[in-house]
């Protein structure tokens, strides 16, 4: 098996870990034992697959690339005799955007556990409605 099929077997079992771990988390601390605590947990463990992967995105795409910047030149500020890292904010950016090219994130796991735990929310949800 090589590493990038290793990567995304490792994602997989990550997805369905947090879905399993937030689904008990809240099923057993709200002490909730019928359908409406079952779908409130599958819908927690929703919440949480979709927020990373999607704030992840939100961060490939660039979109906190200057408030980096001004953080690592205020960082970079307080070394005596360092040189600049980075020449501005473009280049920063620049170099940031190479670096990501280079690595691709794997959402689909997520999105894929995510999409299964929103199915069951509404499925136990409409079974707690039908009693």
């Amino acid at each position: 098996m090589d590493d990038r099929k290793k990567q995304i077997l490792i994602h997989w079992l990550l997805a369905v870990f947090l879905a399993v771990a937030v689904f008990c988390l809240v099923f057993f601390w709200r002490s909730r034992f019928d359908f409406a605590g079952v779908s409130d947990a599958c819908f927690f463990a929703f919440c949480l697959l979709f927020a990373g992967p999607l704030l992840m995105l939100i961060h490939r795409f660039g979109v906190f690339d200057v408030f980096e910047y001004s953080f690592v030149t205020f960082v970079d500020s307080f070394r005596r005799g360092s040189p600049k890292r980075y020449a501005d904010a473009y280049s920063y950016q620049q170099t940031k955007k190479e670096e990501r090219q280079k690595r691709k994130p794997f959402v689909l796991p997520y999105f894929a556990v995510g999409t299964v735990m929103f199915s069951l929310a509404i499925a136990f949800l409409i079974a707690f409605f039908q009693n």
